[in-house]
């Protein structure tokens, strides 16, 4: 599937690695595990990305983590809000770029 790609090529042995399966499972993580960069697909189950990196920017260590958020598709309306209004870093559209250009995209974040 297309997240195990995405984890298959960060660099395990560089960075500590973690992938989740929708919005609350992130949520959850992030009591615990405290990332540097964050890549969200806003078509996330049961708590869309939008949702949880609107979530994610109220809690106060979370402010300025650098996102990239992805998704299937995107309207001017939803880039507008990932980026201005909850800072994302960047947004990318799945069918535009490889998962290849997608996590080298992210790692420019650090």
């Amino acid at each position: 599937n297309l997240k195990q790609e995405y984890l298959n090529l960060l660099p395990t042995e560089q960075y500590d690695v973690r992938g989740v399966n929708n919005g609350p499972d992130a949520l959850n993580t992030l009591l615990t595990f405290f990332p540097d960069i964050m890549l969200i697909d806003l078509n996330i189950p049961i708590m869309n990305g939008k949702d949880l990196l609107h979530h994610m920017r109220a809690i106060p260590e979370y402010k300025m983590t650098p996102v990239l958020a992805i998704a299937e598709t995107g309207d001017i309306d939803t880039i507008r809000q990932v980026k201005l209004y909850d800072g994302a870093k960047g947004f990318l559209i799945k069918q535009n770029v490889t998962p290849g250009q997608t996590i080298a995209a992210l790692l420019d974040l650090i």
